[in-house]
């Protein structure tokens, strides 16, 4: 092998201050590695270097020490990010440094800060590296190495292994805590004072000396050369990496993932569901709510403790003592059922913890590798009458939990139930979205259902899935957790993700990106997945989940809607075409636009022909009328299932009948969004009915405390009742319009686009006058229509105040009559 390069310390790719020149005096570009030893040995603080320092030093590469980073993400990580990830990584890195310079300081070692100034990493940014595989980068790091001369498994971190960033590393090193110094328990061990449920950032270590032909490699099929680290135990995996191959330590002394639950990885990418610790918290999971420790009113007596709120998470022990032995059981659930803990629901889930005391008091305890929906959880073996260490609610809290997302819009009102309703959607959609987006979290289910995130636009990744289906079909749920209980069947609207929640996020963030990489998945959908009749429509034959959850249908019979369930799958098919029609034209595939343009028409056609739907104004007109004659024949009651109740408000508002679409808002009896609310519901039900009036739970299989779909209409409240849509893709151009109505008097709503906060306030004051006050941000611009005549016109960037003469429409609405009875005022809430 030829001699050691020392040009690998100023090689292009190592970062600026490897370029400057206090490095270039400190490391000569032509000095040699014997050169460089002889002289700083010859410095007179040398005798006083710890182990590390004199170890690297004498190797060739090893010193100055750091790591080589090679970033395999730019589509989903920003500039910006990338640049805050790395200086949480070097921040990290030096936190773990300081731990170990009071060690060595107390063994005399004094050099402390020729360690600090000898820090460098190498960082490897090429657009062709997107999604790369761990052995692309192993095979990209090892040509480095050897291209300057020197080789790898020698023991120096740099060169036995390099860091792989990906997007899931990036963000999760962006959503961890702040950086926190280890705590030392004695010489070679790192305790990391994590606070319970935070996020813990990392970053995949790639084993540049591991070969997957080698029979004898002692960490076996589990290891496969890549090893995620957690950030904050960096710099103890390079001072001791070299044993990693030995296995002279447990895996978890490194801040690592155990081998043995290792999750798959394909070209630099998860491909199965985490389920580790970091992965399922996240900022909030330090937010806590307190107890109220009490007893059942039920025979039972059992200790009950009451968070207030529905939340997905996990318990926090803060202090417990016991004698040795003892066993402590905490049992969860949504609601309480007749005094007692409602557990029917949970269906096989057992939602149970359980503890076995020892000698030593448990402090900040939590499970590690769960979570659990609940408000509702009841102790056994630890009661607030104990001599010793009682239960109470300074003794016990309860983690929020949800995967890292930033919040981005808010919205408020005059109504305080309407406000309560959006903060029980936020907080449903704050818990299902966990690692991945469930339909509910507490249940023996905890699927992905393509349905539900569908009507709540969220996007979810299913062309994996997809492509392994000879047919082109999405399954239901991803991942596919039910493949061998639920065949992939085609269903129109759930399997409509593949084209509508790309579809959805382009709007919001202009990125389009999100169309190009689903492209294929949509085209292989619309093309080859739907099963046709001659007419080119859905196949009559092929069952349907339809509107599902229909409140008319019984519970054992949820698929029973009164909408016929074709219709609803062609209107979307038609929906559909006309969306990938457009998706074509953004992405230039020219040919493709004309074909889906031409069946969109075609199919409308014919739809409009079988189904005599809308053709003219005339029927929409009258589509209209008869829509609000069905709203007040109802009482204003919800008569929608998963895919009406999305739209009802809309339909109404865009009709000419906003005043109906808030009279269904303030309806108090079930079914209804505020009944709920009327009963103690702090987040949404599956059911209307989920909790009977008596207090008992529905007898149905399927009933939730927490799911939510039916939480959509979220939607209306910030585009119609605050009045801000999306006019362009990514909020360019904004769309105003506010349409009051009901009793509300006062509306706001911000959202962060991707320009910069848009915010929309309104008031009607004393019943004569209409206020409006928007701020538009930089480099967008805003087309505003007033309730008054409608009037309309454009504004700019910069804030803007509007006032003209108002008169509320006539309220309440009346119903439609008849002999079953009406719901009386006193039901508007």
């Amino acid at each position: 092998m030829p001699a050691p390069n020392p040009s690998i310390f100023h090689d292009k790719s190592w970062s600026t201050p490897w370029q400057s020149s206090e490095f270039d005096s400190e490391f000569p570009p032509n000095e040699t590695i014997g050169q460089r030893i002889l002289r700083q040995r010859a410095r007179p603080d040398w005798a006083s270097v710890p182990p590390f320092l004199s170890f690297q030093s004498e190797k060739p590469g090893g010193w100055p020490w750091g790591w080589a980073i090679f970033r395999t993400s730019y589509t989903h990580t920003s500039d910006k990010d990338w640049t805050k990830a790395i200086e949480k990584l070097d921040q990290s890195c030096l936190n773990g440094l300081t731990t170990f310079e009071l060690s060595w300081a107390r063994s005399g070692y004094n050099t402390i800060g020729m360690i600090r100034d000898g820090y460098r990493n190498v960082i490897f940014e090429d657009p062709a590296l997107e999604g790369a595989s761990v052995a692309t980068i192993r095979t990209k790091h090892l040509e480095w190495i050897k291209g300057h001369g020197l080789s790898c498994c020698s023991g120096t971190p740099r060169l036995d292994y390099c860091l792989l960033l990906d997007d899931r590393c990036v963000r999760s090193i962006l959503a961890s805590a702040e950086p926190v110094q280890p705590v030392l328990m004695q010489p070679g061990s790192l305790s990391i004072p994590y606070p319970p449920g935070a996020m813990v950032g990392y970053v995949n270590a790639v084993d540049s000396c591991f070969d997957p032909e080698d029979s004898d490699d002692d960490t076996g099929e589990f290891y496969q050369g890549m090893v995620r680290v957690h950030l904050d135990c960096l710099f103890k995996f390079a001072l001791y990496c070299e044993d990693l191959m030995t296995g002279e330590h447990e895996w978890g002394d490194w801040g690592m993932d155990s081998p043995h639950t290792q999750e798959v990885y394909t070209d630099g990418y998860f491909t199965t569901t985490e389920i580790k610790e970091m992965f399922l918290s996240s900022p909030d999971g330090q937010v806590k709510r307190t107890a109220s420790v009490t007893e059942a009113e039920g025979p039972s007596g059992k200790t009950i403790i009451d968070f207030g709120q529905n939340l997905v998470g996990k318990l926090c022990i803060h202090h417990l003592k016991k004698q040795s032995g003892t066993k402590l059981t905490f049992i969860h659930a949504e609601v309480m059922e007749h005094g007692e803990l409602g557990v029917r629901p949970l269906r096989e889930a057992k939602c149970t913890d359980e503890i076995i005391t020892s000698n030593q008091d448990l402090r900040e305890w939590s499970p590690r590798y769960t979570f659990h929906g609940f408000r509702y959880v009841q102790v056994e073996g630890w009661t607030p009458a104990d001599d010793i260490c009682p239960l109470s609610k300074e003794s016990i809290s309860a983690s929020v939990m949800h995967t890292d997302m930033e919040r981005t819009g808010y919205f408020s009102c005059s109504h305080p139930m309407v406000n309560k309703l959006h903060e029980n959607a936020v907080w449903s959609m704050r818990g299902n979205f966990l690692s991945i987006p469930t339909d509910c979290p507490q249940r023996d289910e905890r699927l992905g259902w393509t349905g539900d995130i569908q009507v709540f636009y969220w996007l979810q990744d299913v062309a994996l899935e997809q492509r392994s289906n000879a047919h082109s079909i999405p399954p239901l749920v991803v991942p596919n957790a039910i493949e061998d209980l639920w065949s992939s069947i085609p269903h129109a609207v759930w399997d409509d993700v593949t084209v509508l929640t790309p579809w959805a996020l382009f709007q919001s963030f202009g990125d389009v990106e999100i169309l190009r990489r689903q492209y294929e998945s949509m085209v292989s959908w619309v093309d080859k997945g739907i099963p046709r009749g001659s007419d080119g429509l859905w196949d009559i034959e092929c069952w349907q989940l339809g509107d599902w959850l229909d409140p008319t249908a019984p519970p054992s019979q949820p698929g029973n809607s009164r909408t016929n369930t074709t219709l609803v799958a062609d209107a979307y098919l038609v929906k559909v075409t006309m969306v990938v029609a457009e998706i074509s034209d953004l992405l230039h595939e020219t040919s493709n636009a004309t074909c889906y343009r031409a069946e969109y028409l075609r199919l409308q056609s014919v739809l409009a022909l079988v189904f005599s739907l809308l053709n003219s104004e005339e029927q929409y007109i009258t589509a209209g009328k008869r829509l609000a004659y069905l709203v007040r024949l109802a009482g204003f009651r919800v008569s929608t299932g998963f895919v009406g109740t999305p739209i009802i408000t809309e339909a109404l508002t865009r009709a000419g009948y906003p005043q109906l679409a808030y009279r269904m808002l303030q309806e108090k009896g079930c079914p209804s969004w505020i009944c709920p609310i009327t009963m103690g519901a702090t987040s949404i039900w599956e059911l209307w009915d989920s909790m009977k009036p008596d207090g008992s739970i529905n007898g149905g299989e399927m009933t939730s405390f927490n799911h939510y779909a039916l939480g959509s209409i979220v939607n209306w409240l910030h585009t119609t009742v605050a009045g801000i849509s999306p006019l362009s893709p990514g909020w360019s151009q904004i769309k105003v319009q506010p349409v009051p109505g009901g009793i509300i008097t006062f509306a706001k709503a911000t959202y962060e686009a991707p320009g910069g906060r848009v915010e929309c306030a309104w008031e009607v004051r004393n019943n004569q006058e209409f206020v409006l006050d928007l701020v538009v941000p930089p480099n967008s611009r805003a087309l505003v229509v007033l309730p008054v005549d409608e009037e309309e016109f454009w504004v700019g960037s910069g804030r803007h105040s509007f006032n003209r003469p108002y008169s509320p429409a006539p309220w309440p609405p009346a119903p439609i009559r008849n002999f079953l009875g009406q719901p009386s005022a006193d039901s508007i809430a």
